[in-house]
């Protein structure tokens, strides 16, 4: 039974069921109202992560599962409130291989790459570790990797790193330049490092790394947009 199924089996024990493309919650007076899934991960997600019945790592797990379950950005950001800054190690290393997990998986994963985008990469706090632990800490194997999985959460990552520290990330972007596949992803990256509210670039070395891309096509024409804005 994967995470999903585990957190269907919660929210069923607790009479939230999922019948066709609806919620329904059954209330204490025996009625039963129809939900949306994001009311779902509004009214649930909390619960779930502060069920003392559970044991820590559980409740992520499941809480994980929320994630594949609804779809919702509710629900990491529920997760985030419960962890950030108060965390164990091993259960920050749990989310974090939980969302490794997730952004490999063919299957959509714009819950987890929104979440990092305007949470844990937004965060001074949290920036530099969230995406070492993400993408940075495999940097050296995206050169040579064929792997699908490794590429695929790269590709994500790198989309959504505008507002991650740029000395944190320039390693890995220079990593990534080895990498035609992630070419494209890599300058989403240095797109949002410029445009982002919270992007965070050197211009010299985002120079540097344009001028090393193999683009074609709308790519090419953003790139040039990109480089004569940073001139």
């Amino acid at each position: 039974m994967n995470d999903a199924d585990e957190a269907r089996r919660w929210l069923d024990a607790r009479g939230v069921t999922a019948k066709g493309t609806s919620w329904w919650e059954l209330l204490p007076s025996g009625e039963s109202v129809e939900r949306t899934a994001n009311h779902v991960a509004h009214e649930w997600t909390s619960p779930l992560l502060n069920d003392t019945g559970l044991e820590p790592r559980r409740r992520l797990q499941l809480a994980l599962g929320l994630i594949d379950l609804l779809g919702e950005y509710a629900v990491s950001m529920y997760i985030r409130l419960d962890l950030a800054g108060s965390a164990e190690p091993e259960l920050m290393q749990a989310l974090w291989a939980g969302y490794r997990t997730r952004l490999e998986r063919e299957a959509s994963a714009d819950v987890v790459t929104y979440s990092l985008w305007v949470d844990w990469f937004e965060d001074r706090s949290t920036s530099a570790i969230a995406f070492s632990e993400l993408l940075g800490n495999d940097a050296g194997a995206l050169g040579a990797s064929t792997e699908a999985p490794l590429l695929r959460r790269a590709d994500r990552v790198l989309r959504h790193s505008g507002p991650v520290l740029w000395p944190a990330k320039h390693s890995t972007y220079e990593a990534a330049l080895g990498a035609r596949r992630l070419h494209s992803a890599l300058l989403q990256g240095l797109w949002g490092s410029q445009w982002d509210v919270y992007g965070d670039i050197d211009r010299p070395g985002a120079i540097d790394l344009l001028a090393r891309l193999e683009l074609s096509g709308d790519d090419a024409a953003r790139a040039a947009q990109l480089r004569s804005t940073l001139d």
